[in-house]
């Protein structure tokens, strides 16, 4: 199955969803953290789009756990552009209520609404927890 691209990407991305779930909530995430830059790597060493987002939202969430707002928001943006790109519209959805949550506002609340209601439309009951689980290490970002 590693030989499998289309397998690897998935697996990467689950294995470091894991590393920056601990981080999160782990009070010295350091160890956590050098795991997900370790996978988030791998994903841009894929050479495809959609892995690269991937590693996009990763760097972002590092970036949110190590105290760099900006950084986290410039790259929640690009990941959310280009997964829009790819037509992964649900993972676009997620990262863009996370840095709706970030930005605040009603540029925010209208981030975070275009997300919910794509997700109501698509039969989601309960869209915060989706999101919650698409993007560990972002979670509490309000």
């Amino acid at each position: 199955m590693s030989r499998i691209q289309v397998c690897r990407i998935p697996a990467q991305q689950h294995a470091v969803y894991s590393a920056l779930a601990m981080a999160a909530s782990s009070t010295d995430n350091r160890r956590w953290l050098k795991r997900a830059r370790s996978h988030a790597r791998r994903l841009r060493a894929e050479r495809v789009d959609w892995a690269t987002a991937f590693a996009l939202q990763i760097e972002a969430s590092i970036a949110h756990l190590s105290g760099q707002p900006m950084r986290c928001r410039e790259g929640l943006q690009a990941a959310a552009a280009l997964l829009e790109q790819v037509n992964m519209h649900f993972y676009a959805a997620a990262i863009r209520w996370r840095l709706g949550e970030l930005i605040g506002g009603e540029p925010g609340a209208s981030l975070i609404a275009r997300s919910d209601a794509l997700y109501r439309e698509q039969g989601v009951a309960a869209p915060a927890r989706l999101v919650s689980m698409m993007t560990p290490g972002l979670a509490g970002s309000s």
